[in-house]
């Protein structure tokens, strides 16, 4: 079930939804990975995910706009229970391993004709690594920074060039990205990426 309501005027778009979806036989993480080191997935009886999402864009100027979205949710398992030391454990109202309550985004950005240049900020809240809410089994919250310009070449026989550079993790944050159980992974150091579009 979904129910929204949105704004927009000359410089301003505002959207807002609410959900609460119900999953029977729901494909969940179980924090272990198999021989291969790929994630084991189980079926959990029943799930719950409540939540609001955000999305807006404000213009500030001419040419500059801000935009960003936040959405916070409940993720729960209603029914769901596994074999653990070879004793059923029910999980039942335990958070879905790999489900944050919180993300966010918000970008500014500035363009012309030429030129495109955006900073943008991503927030993920804490998430459990697997459904037995096990503290130590936690990946932390993280924020980090990212850097986008496009440059729009002038075009020669109706072909466009754009130069396209990226500085990811801009202030070098260090942290861990995901995991599964008791193994992280970390995320990548501030890294660069530069590219070329041809457009015919």
């Amino acid at each position: 079930v979904e129910a929204g309501v949105g704004f927009r005027n000359s410089c301003t778009r505002l959207s807002a939804n609410l959900l609460w979806m119900e999953f029977a036989d729901d494909l969940v993480k179980s924090g272990q990975v198999d021989i291969f080191g790929q994630p084991v997935t189980g079926n959990a009886e029943r799930t719950r995910h409540l939540g609001v999402e955000i999305d807006g864009t404000l213009t500030l100027a001419e040419s500059f706009t801000i935009s960003g979205n936040l959405s916070l949710s409940r993720n729960r398992l209603v029914r769901y229970s596994v074999v653990d030391n070879g004793s059923r454990v029910t999980l039942d109202g335990n958070p879905i391993a790999g489900f944050p309550d919180a993300l966010g985004n918000l970008r500014l950005t500035y363009h012309n004709d030429v030129v495109t240049a955006s900073l943008l900020a991503k927030y993920v809240g804490s998430f459990y690594t697997d459904n037995f809410k096990n503290e130590d089994n936690k990946n932390d919250a993280y924020t980090v920074f990212n850097a986008e310009i496009l440059y729009h070449l002038p075009q020669i026989f109706d072909t466009g060039l754009t130069v396209r550079g990226e500085v990811r993790n801009l202030f070098n944050n260090l942290y861990l990205a995901s995991g599964e159980g008791n193994a992280f992974f970390p995320a990548a150091e501030r890294n660069y990426l530069i590219g070329l579009t041809l457009n015919l």
